[in-house]
Order: C-alpha cells, then sequence, then structure tokens
C-alpha cells in the first residue's frame, strides 16, 4: 500500500526506465532508427525549451542540435544518467548557460574593442572621417 502512494516520488516509471536502457543500448550499438525515433520524439519540445532561454529560434535549433550531434559522435559510449529525457533537458539547459556565458564574454570584448578604436571621440563617424584624413594626408605627402 506504501508503496503505491508513494508512486509519484519515482524519478520515472519502470516501463520508462526499462524502454530508456533499451533505446540506450541500441544507440550505443549505432542503430540509426532508434536515434532518429529519439530525435523526432524529442526535437520540438527541446528546442521550445531552449528559446525560452536564448530568445532566438535559430540559436535554439543550433543548441538541440548539438546536444543531438554530441549523443550521436559519442553514441558508443553515450550513458546517460536518469531518462533519457532528463539527459536531454539537461544537456540542452547546459548548451543555453555556455551560450549565454559565450555571449556574454563576446559582448564585453565588442565594446572593449569600441571603447579602444574610439578614444576621444564621440562618435564612430568622427574616428572613421579622422582616419580618412590621416591616409589623405599620407597619400598627398607621397606625391
Amino acid at each position: 500500500m506504501l508503496r503505491e502512494s508513494t508512486n509519484w516520488l519515482w524519478k520515472g516509471s519502470p516501463i520508462t526506465i526499462k524502454t530508456d536502457k533499451y533505446q540506450i543500448k541500441r544507440i550505443q550499438n549505432g542503430d540509426e532508427d532508434t536515434f532518429k525515433h529519439l530525435f523526432n520524439a524529442h526535437y520540438s519540445d527541446l528546442c521550445r525549451f531552449a528559446y525560452y532561454y536564448v530568445q532566438s529560434p535559430e540559436v535554439a535549433e543550433d543548441l538541440v542540435h548539438n546536444v543531438f550531434l554530441h549523443v550521436w559522435k559519442n553514441h558508443w559510449s553515450w550513458k546517460p544518467k536518469g531518462t533519457i529525457k532528463s539527459y536531454l533537458y539537461k544537456a540542452v539547459h547546459n548548451q543555453c548557460r555556455n551560450h549565454a556565458r559565450q555571449q556574454k564574454v563576446e559582448k564585453k570584448w565588442r565594446l572593449s574593442k569600441k571603447d579602444e578604436t574610439n578614444a576621444g571621440y564621440s562618435t564612430e563617424e568622427e574616428y572613421y572621417n579622422d582616419e580618412l584624413q590621416k591616409e589623405l594626408e599620407l597619400a598627398v605627402e607621397k606625391l
């Protein structure tokens, strides 16, 4: 009786865990049909999940593709802990976090480059006009 009342505590039903183990074993053995089935079963939901974090459909799709690509490239040694679904969601979540970190670093770098480039100029146009003027003066001197 206690077991029935605590079913909601289990991480996955015995059927899901058994099915997952079967699918994992088949993917580890290089079964493309099982992998395609896995991809088709989870792709759309994972893209929606990734979109929530990155707010770009293209980036969300790329991140989900990266997860599935990683699974397939390493299929012989792929050993997810828990259910396949929980593994995929965690992997996509990690991809989204890595993407956000990378975006933050790139933004910082672009801003630092912009500050270096535009030092002493109020606009980018002023900087380029000044650089063009210098190049023209050098060209005239060479004549």
